[in-house]
């Protein structure tokens, strides 16, 4: 069996999300409160889940039901992905294997990693998007 880094593995809860521009300033993409949940396995498995907090109910209690407004503004608050990862140095690769977003499924999403005390920073970037220049940064805390 392949090992993978041992400081990874684990249950992580979001602290932050954010996008900075190259001006300096920040975007919450999930809002300033986000939610999210990362877990690396033994196995080399990854899942990962962010959510903006509050996110407004459907109207109906039946799971693939909902009007197209109520499912268009439930996916805008919400991102999950899982996979295989590695670890390449500075770098921590995810495997998409599933993605609530299709256009990464089959992708490799490369986040740089910093690991200090119990918490861990994912980033991205810096890398244009609608015509700005941004790095996204999330950090993660361990939980016990």
């Amino acid at each position: 069996m392949k090992t993978v880094n041992s400081q990874f593995v684990g249950t992580w809860k979001l602290i932050k999300c954010h996008h900075e521009f190259e001006d300096g300033t920040f975007f919450y993409p999930f809002g300033e409160l986000a939610q999210g949940i990362l877990v690396y396995t033994v196995e080399g498995y990854m899942s990962g889940a962010l959510m903006q907090a509050n996110r407004i109910p459907f109207k109906t209690r039946e799971l693939f039901s909902g009007t197209e407004e109520e499912k268009a503004l439930a996916m805008k608050g919400y991102l999950h992905y899982a996979g295989k990862f590695e670890v390449h140095r500075e770098e921590v690769w995810h495997h998409v294997e599933l993605s609530l977003f299709p256009n990464w499924i089959g992708t490799i999403q490369k986040r740089r990693f910093q690991f200090f005390e119990d918490k861990l920073s994912l980033s991205v970037g810096p890398y244009v998007a609608q015509g700005i220049k941004q790095t996204a940064v999330l950090l993660w805390q361990r939980c016990n």
